[in-house]
Parts: C-alpha cells; structure tokens; sequence
C-alpha cells in the first residue's frame, strides 16, 4: 500500500499548470452532487494536462491524451482523475462527459499500473505502451473483445502501443465513438 501511496504523492507533486474550477459546477446547479465530470477540453486552452482541487479539496488531473494503435488508428481521450473522497486518498477514479475517457475505473478505482502509466506520460508526454495492457483497463469502444473494434464496414484487430499527449487531436475519421 505505501507504494500507492508513494505513487499518488509523486504524481500530486508534479509540476503542470493549474486549473481553478471554482464554483462553476456548483453554483450552477440545484442539486450539489461534488461530482467533477463538467470540465470541458476548451478549459485547458492548450495545454494537455492541468490539475486543481474541487470545492472539497480533493486534488484532480485533467489529461487529453491519445492512444496509438499499432496499426495507425488513433484514438483521442479527454478524462479527469479525482480522488473520490477526501478520507481516501487512494481511492482515485477516471470521469468525464466530453470525450472518450482513458481508463475504467469503476469500481475499485485506479490500480498501481494505471498511477505509474499516468505519472509516466504527464513527465516523458509520450510512452511506449507494455504487450500485455490488460492491467491498464484502457476505455476503449464499447464493441472491443480482445482489442477486436468495429470501425464502418472494417473489423481491425489491433491493440494500443503507445500514449502521448503531444499527437494532434483528430479522430481518425472511420473511427466510431
């Protein structure tokens, strides 16, 4: 566990601009949820990474990132990384509404392979990808089994090699979301 713990004070410590949410959510809306999913890409102008704290103090990340398919297919993700309560510093999950997320999360939350691949690409910006990625629980489309997607009228099977922040971020236009 103190690896964990050594992991997510690494990655906290990390030196990438700041983004300040404020009451935007809250003060928007009837119902306070201290959900963090609204951030929007255009928020971070831009930059590929920001992070903050939410009304309750509990630390963020926001990543635009791409995974890149052996094969040349590109898939670009928009996700936040919170931690979910502030008596859990462990306890970190992957949300968002504008775009394809990077990584599940749902249930036990982040693992020590997701920390270490998210610490890893905000330093080097882009990283090979390990053959076996399972570990990682990439969000890929909904009709994946195996790494097998569907694209328009193509079945492709292919897996993702490598992540970056710095590949431009246009879809590959036979890609469905």
């Amino acid at each position: 566990m103190q690896v964990l713990y050594d992991m997510i004070d690494a990655l906290c410590e990390l030196s990438c601009p700041i983004l300040t949410i404020a009451n935007k959510n809250y003060q928007t809306s009837e119902n306070y949820t201290s959900y963090i999913d609204f951030i929007e890409p255009s928020e971070l102008g831009h930059n590929a990474v920001m992070r903050g704290f939410d009304l309750t103090n509990r630390p963020f990340f926001v990543v635009k990132a791409t995974l890149i398919f052996e094969n040349g297919f590109i898939l670009p993700t928009f996700s936040t990384f919170f931690q979910r309560y502030n008596d859990m510093p462990s306890l970190w999950h992957c949300c968002g509404h504008h775009g394809r997320l990077l990584m599940e999360t749902h249930g036990s939350g982040m693992n020590l392979a997701q920390f270490d691949l998210l610490h890893s690409l905000i330093i080097k910006r882009t990283v090979d990808l390990p053959a076996d990625v399972s570990n990682l629980r990439f969000k890929l489309p909904a009709d994946v089994s195996n790494l097998r997607f569907k694209l328009p009228y193509i079945y492709i099977n292919s897996k993702p090699v490598k992540l970056t922040l710095d590949y431009v971020h246009k879809p590959n236009k036979r890609f469905v979301y």
